[in-house]
């Protein structure tokens, strides 16, 4: 997912309907996917850094990621 600026000054202008869903019309859009081709990660093979660092922070380190699910699922499963 990338943010890009409205190709319109205003959202509520008429012409916000006509442009929003043509990528032509987003002048940045060619220099953002460069910028994106190019923050490139050897993490992980073919990846950008955003999509790396969501992972790092989304996944769960292994060594203390088994013994906190664990003392979650005891004390889950011990409160029924």
């Amino acid at each position: 997912m990338i943010s890009l600026p409205y190709p319109v000054p205003e959202k509520t202008d008429e012409t916000f309907k006509k442009y929003i869903f043509k990528y032509e019309a987003y002048n940045t859009l060619p220099v953002v996917l460069g910028l994106l081709n190019k923050i490139s990660i050897d993490t992980y093979e073919d990846a950008v850094l955003p999509i790396a660092l969501a992972h790092k922070f989304a996944s769960i380190s292994l060594n203390p990621g088994v013994k906190i699910l664990e003392v979650f699922a005891k004390n889950y499963f011990n409160q029924e």
